[in-house]
């Protein structure tokens, strides 16, 4: 765990290598997302985007020497669109800039 931009916040930090497979392994945000509707809230799911994911994270122990977790950003990027998709097909809300400038 380490404290989150010297706050007194704390996060576990993925350790990310060369090998490590980025896969959804849980729909529990979805989920909540859906349950949320049904109680009738208007939903909009912040989710840590995968620049700042792959950033905050450090090498495993079996990386090479040098390696940098954000060098596996094009491997990320299917698994947050998948995400996305996810939360959007279960209804959550969210802003675009076009209707922001609306």
């Amino acid at each position: 765990m380490t404290k989150w931009f010297d706050s007194n916040y704390h996060y576990l930090v993925p350790e990310i290598g060369p090998e490590t497979v980025f896969s959804l392994s849980s729909e529990r945000l979805v989920g909540e997302v859906a349950e949320g509707i049904a109680a009738g809230f208007v939903t909009r799911p912040v989710v840590v985007g995968p620049v700042t994911l792959l950033a905050l994270a450090k090498a495993s122990d079996d990386a090479p020497e040098g390696f940098d977790p954000l060098s596996r950003l094009e491997d990320v990027l299917p698994v947050y669109v998948e995400l996305l998709a996810k939360l959007r097909a279960a209804g959550a809300g969210g802003c675009s800039w076009t209707s922001r400038r609306s």
